[in-house]
């Protein structure tokens, strides 16, 4: 049997661990300014991090009770920029343990980020927004298995199947 389970991203993280990963790509890659997202662009950030997470819960629709962004909808929730949500239920098995839900959104977020950088780079730099984009469909990949195995073989019975 499937529960829904509501996972909330903060958008601001997500744009945070973008940020992160921007200036470790430059301390680590080219010694440069070139490709480095800095804070002063955290708005439009968060603005393509809505449309990521879109996108991540379209390859998931299957398994989907629910998806929100609070600022956005019928009944828009008004929030400022550091607090905005991205929401979305996620049919899972009823005994996965919290824990197990724990990696479910962190993978869920880190799909959600490398998506987010992958559309960020994309105007400017296509290899780095191709390597961001295939993290993403990695990890949502990963995720949809997850997912979907449930579907195929009851939780409760995977060792007889190992």
């Amino acid at each position: 049997m499937k529960t829904p389970v509501t996972f909330s991203l903060s958008a601001q993280s997500i744009v945070n661990q973008a940020l992160a990963l921007s200036a470790l790509r430059r301390a680590i890659g080219k010694p440069t300014d070139e490709g480095l997202l800095t804070s002063d662009k955290m708005s439009a950030l968060r603005m393509v991090a809505k449309a990521a997470f879109a996108e991540i819960v379209l390859r998931l629709m299957r398994h989907v009770g629910d998806a929100s962004i609070n600022n956005e909808g019928p009944q828009p929730v008004t929030v400022n920029d550091e607090s905005l949500l991205l929401t979305v239920a996620l049919y899972l098995p009823a005994d996965v343990t919290s824990a197990e839900q724990g990696v479910v959104r962190r993978l869920l977020e880190h799909a959600t980020t490398m998506l987010t950088l992958s559309m960020a780079y994309s105007a400017a730099d296509n290899a780095t927004a191709e390597h961001y984009r295939g993290l993403a469909e990695s990890s949502a990949d990963r995720l949809s298995a997850v997912l979907k195995s449930s579907d195929e073989i009851p939780s409760s019975f995977a060792l007889c199947w190992l």
